[in-house]
């Protein structure tokens, strides 16, 4: 499942979407470190309760104001998600363009893809491929 900000709201005291979705043993997450963060979440604890969950995690960069940026630019704490994606065993980061339209699509995503290739050296991570 992959959620979006609103899953995360609390619905008249019963708890989200996403609690209700968390219920369920048997569904696989594709968290979106942008969504996460846009909902006010704790990206890495979100992540870390639900780490057997995860094969895939979509990246995402966004502003305080809640604007999407390229990769490193934003309030996402990446280098994290990149340590726990290594520590749990993620099969995939999946970059996530979405709605950034402050200068091209491609070079938004050559901003991304040179910060993932950085960091992943950087960590000693092999990430992309």
């Amino acid at each position: 499942y992959h959620g979006h900000p609103f899953d995360y709201v609390e619905k008249n005291g019963s708890g989200s979407y996403m609690d209700r979705i968390l219920e369920i043993p048997a569904v696989k997450l594709v968290p979106d470190t942008g969504w996460i963060t846009h909902a006010r979440r704790d990206i890495i604890k979100f992540l870390e309760q639900n780490a057997a969950r995860i094969p895939i995690i979509h990246l995402k960069d966004t502003k305080e104001n809640d604007s999407i940026t390229e990769l490193g630019n934003g309030i996402v704490d990446l280098p994290l998600v990149f340590d726990f994606a290594a520590a749990a065993g993620v099969e995939w980061l999946n970059y996530e363009q979405d709605d950034n339209f402050r200068i091209s699509s491609l070079d938004s995503c050559r901003i991304s893809y040179e910060y993932m290739k950085n960091l992943s050296l950087k960590k000693n991570k092999e990430f992309l491929s």
